[in-house]
């Protein structure tokens, strides 16, 4: 898909004039059409008229396109230019929550997690470390009944420390 994508759509410019119809049934095929389709082509022409074409590689231009956020943003340093960003999905967040379990924030906002997050980014590397975060946050630090069992990180993580699997897999046997 995405190979297919950038073939059809190699540029801001051309995403830019794209025909609605035509990126709308592309972006079918991942559930991103209709609405998102819009906003891609929005986008583009925000890139094109503010920054010539260019994707901007500072954090405070790339957070004045419409609808670009801190995922976004810190997607494009870390994955484009290679800045060390911290990316934080809710996946990530779940991580955080899990190892930072005795002193996780209560509060239902991201902040305190992208703080956490931005602290401890490391400055080399930060791609596979993105990387690795999302994909551990989506195979073994899942949401119900995590797979502490295989996690790397359980020996520094409060949750695992603190017996939560064990009392997790109780409740599912029951």
């Amino acid at each position: 898909m995405y190979e297919n994508f950038l073939k059809l759509y190699p540029d801001v410019r051309v995403l830019a004039k794209a025909d609605l119809k035509d990126l709308e049934n592309t972006l079918s095929k991942i559930g991103y059409h209709k609405v998102r389709t819009k906003i891609l082509i929005e986008m583009a022409n925000y890139i094109l008229e503010n920054y010539n074409g260019k994707i901007p590689r500072t954090k405070d231009k790339l957070l004045k396109i419409p609808h670009v956020g801190n995922y976004t943003a810190n997607s494009i340093l870390s994955f484009a230019y290679n800045v060390p960003a911290a990316i934080l999905d809710t996946n990530v967040e779940r991580i955080f929550k899990r190892v930072f379990l005795k002193n996780a924030p209560t509060v239902a906002s991201l902040k305190p997690f992208q703080e956490i997050a931005d602290s401890i980014m490391p400055n080399l590397n930060n791609q596979i470390y993105n990387y690795a975060l999302l994909d551990l946050g989506g195979t073994v630090c899942i949401s119900g009944l995590p797979r502490c069992y295989l996690c790397p990180i359980k020996s520094v993580c409060d949750y695992y420390l603190l017996g939560k699997p064990q009392s997790l897999q109780s409740i599912h046997k029951s």
